[in-house]
């Protein structure tokens, strides 16, 4: 399969096993026009590629700073002596 994409996308691959790849655009290596293409991903004999889908890019960071939790411990019970 043959997809534009740019550096601000992912690249998600669904093969017909059910195994689900997603990866950085700019990871994927790219050549000039008379190349044969580059091979992203590998599948298992009998395997096809079912679908590929192009996203935008998910950052790590912002996910993180998302899901963090803020301590929630209850000072009232702390005593000074």
């Amino acid at each position: 399969m043959i997809a534009p994409v740019d550096d601000e996308n992912d690249v998600i691959m669904i093969t017909t096993d059910g195994i689900v790849i997603r990866t950085h655009a700019e990871q994927i290596s790219s050549f000039k026009r008379p190349s044969k293409g580059v091979k992203v991903m590998r599948v298992n004999d009998g395997e096809r590629l079912a679908t590929l889908s192009i996203v935008d890019k998910y950052e790590e960071e912002e996910a993180d700073e998302e899901n963090q939790e803020t301590p929630q411990g209850d000072e009232s019970e702390q005593t000074q002596e």
